[in-house]
């Protein structure tokens, strides 16, 4: 007679991970168009499910923090990565002098396709490698070019606390000569039409805050109590 096994525990989706799903609300809160009111029905929904008041107070900190920190949505990483890698030959992509090799030109359409019209964004070396088909140390290498040759320069942000192990992203814009490159760059103008949103303004820090503050509260007329 076989020994029984012990039954596998089932693997933890990214789907059902809380604070992905934290993630996508606030995604859908800043660049998704749904209203505080259901962005609290969802909230108070992922709080409910929760093991404990400390756990509850944990997403509560994540939903804030990241709703002052989502710099984009969900997936663009991978969308803008998706268009790049449709450049089979990278060397065909345009690109200043300094940049010498093939994924250093996927990383360059990449910031000057993210940074555009303004816009902020990160570069999350192991996300961005595993899009791009390199290595995160080329991800490093890239930024300090990037940075010594002035295509992009760091966003200086005021200091927000840090709950749990959520860890702050660089948040980095293009320069003056990066956004003329983003501007004349015919891959861009490609881009921008493939990826409509990249044209809409970000939230700004007083709408976010704004927003933060009617979910919570609508969230708080729930009944909900998880200490907001």
């Amino acid at each position: 007679m076989g020994v029984s096994e012990s039954p596998t525990p089932p693997t933890v989706r990214p789907a059902d991970n809380p604070q992905k799903k934290i993630d996508r609300l606030v995604a859908a809160l800043l660049f998704g168009g749904i209203a505080a009111g259901e962005g609290a029905r969802r909230l108070v929904g992922i709080l409910n499910a929760a093991e404990s008041e400390n756990e509850r107070q944990r997403l509560v900190g994540y939903f804030r923090a990241f709703m002052l920190e989502r710099h984009a949505p969900v997936g663009m990483v991978e969308s803008v990565a998706k268009f790049i890698m449709a450049f089979v030959n990278p060397y065909a992509i345009d690109a200043l002098p300094w940049v010498s090799t093939g994924a250093q030109r996927r990383l360059y359409l990449f910031a000057l396709i993210a940074g555009t019209c303004g816009r902020t964004f990160g570069m999350a070396k192991n996300r961005l490698a595993a899009a791009l088909g390199t290595y995160p140390r080329a991800v490093d290498e890239f930024t300090r070019k990037a940075l010594r040759y002035y295509l992009m320069t760091v966003v200086e942000r005021a200091t927000l606390p840090e709950p749990g192990r959520y860890r702050r992203m660089t948040v980095y814009a293009l320069t003056k000569t990066g956004i003329t490159e983003s501007l004349f760059h015919p891959a861009v103008n490609d881009a921008l039409e493939e990826m409509p949103w990249l044209l809409k303004e970000q939230p700004t820090r007083e709408y976010r805050e704004k927003m933060i503050h009617e979910v919570l509260q609508i969230a708080r007329i729930g009944h909900i109590a998880f200490g907001v």
